[in-house]
């Protein structure tokens, strides 16, 4: 049965904390290079306002690619908790992207942006995967508008 976050003592738990915040303290700050990867975890995959794992603690790592002419892209995998039949076990979400982002002037920016969720080999994910096509207009990275389109993928 996997580690739960919440079933270890207080003692572990802080231990656990300061270790993952201390990794993060030790990375470098932010920087206008081209690649990006990110590395984390969570106690609840949330998608769409759903929660995917069951409150153990998921693993997420995700590859960014954006040069300075607008394009981005992603992909992605997190490693989710599952239950089934009195189990629980572990599922994938990968998720791959591809967008356009533009500044309209100082203040304003656009972004386009089509993603495709799948969880390959998990009957019980697999009604959340899909396709998801979004738009956002962006004032000064403060305030966000988006509407997305979302389309069921058939493909698992």
């Amino acid at each position: 049965m996997p580690l739960e976050f919440a079933s270890l003592s207080c003692r572990c738990r802080r231990l656990v904390t300061l270790l993952y915040a201390g990794l993060l303290a030790g990375l470098p700050g932010a920087r206008a290079e081209p690649v990006e990867f990110s590395f984390g975890v969570a106690t609840a995959t949330v998608l769409r306002g759903v929660a995917l794992g069951e409150g153990a603690i998921d693993a997420h790592a995700a590859g960014h690619y954006a040069p300075p002419n607008g394009w981005r892209a992603s992909l992605g995998v997190a490693a989710l908790h599952s239950q089934s039949s009195q189990r629980r076990r572990w599922d994938a979400q990968w998720f791959g992207r591809l967008g356009y982002a533009h500044r309209l002037d100082g203040d304003w920016s656009a972004q386009l942006a089509l993603t495709r969720y799948a969880y390959p080999g998990s009957a019980l994910l697999r009604p959340y995967a899909q396709d998801e096509l979004g738009a956002t207009l962006a004032w000064r990275d403060l305030a966000y508008l988006s509407i997305a389109g979302l389309r069921r993928s058939n493909v698992q």
